[in-house]
């Protein structure tokens, strides 16, 4: 780094006219300092891509994992619908065997009241 900014520096002032040796040294030495070199920014990127990766590939585990369980939600919905069908049928039949046996006693009762 030190020598990027020697050659920075020589090329700079060779290029503009130098009013400040030292200012044109400062400036120098910040812009190497802040540079960032070109196989540190790939393997920055690169770091930062296999994290994401693993960040996305864990986000579509979770949302497999939660179908699943939306699947397994729906079953036992079904289960209980089967139940309460199953329980309206019941009332369903008893409802109409309470309705025949009533038919049939009044019938009866006025059958016994006009023979009578």
């Amino acid at each position: 780094m030190d020598d990027f900014a020697e050659f920075l520096e020589h090329e700079l002032s060779e290029a503009v006219e130098v009013k400040n040796k030292d200012s044109l040294r400062r400036s120098v030495r910040l812009l190497a300092t802040n540079m960032v070199e070109k196989h540190q920014y790939d393997s920055q990127m690169s770091g930062l891509r296999s994290d994401i990766q693993s960040v996305t590939d864990t986000m579509k585990q979770g949302f497999e994992h939660m179908e699943q369980r939306f699947e397994d939600m729906n079953r036992r919905f079904d289960n209980v619908n089967r139940r309460f069908e199953d329980v309206n049928q019941r009332f369903r039949m008893m409802f109409t065997f309470i309705t025949i046996g009533f038919t049939v006693l009044a019938t009866m009762s006025v059958l016994f009241k006009f023979l009578a």
